[in-house]
């Protein structure tokens, strides 16, 4: 077991990663698993850099597919082992590295 604080020593070093909260634990993965799926707001803020966006669930597809409203626009997402209601509010997370503008 090795306790660091450092997110990117965390994330370099380790092949299974736990982060806390208040004592409370908030997930368990490998560094990749986090970092692309974070539970809950303080996981994906707490790794890596990324812009978050206030939104709720417009639409449930299916169980892995919702629709979801932010800032009046309508995205289709899929769903990694999350649940949600109609109506549910949400953050839209997305990664810097994740954007590819075109002309």
């Amino acid at each position: 077991v090795y306790v660091t604080h450092d997110q990117e020593e965390a994330m370099t070093l380790s092949d299974r990663v736990v982060i806390m909260n208040e004592g409370k634990i908030q997930q368990v993965g490998t560094p990749q698993e986090i970092y692309a799926y974070p539970n809950n707001y303080f996981v994906a803020d707490f790794i890596g850099k990324a812009n978050f966006m206030a939104g709720k669930v417009h639409k449930i597809l299916t169980s892995k597919e919702v629709e979801i409203e932010v800032k009046g626009y309508i995205f289709k997402i899929a769903l990694h082992n999350l649940s949600f209601k109609e109506g549910d509010k949400i953050f839209l997370l997305v990664r810097p590295e994740a954007v590819d503008l075109k002309s």
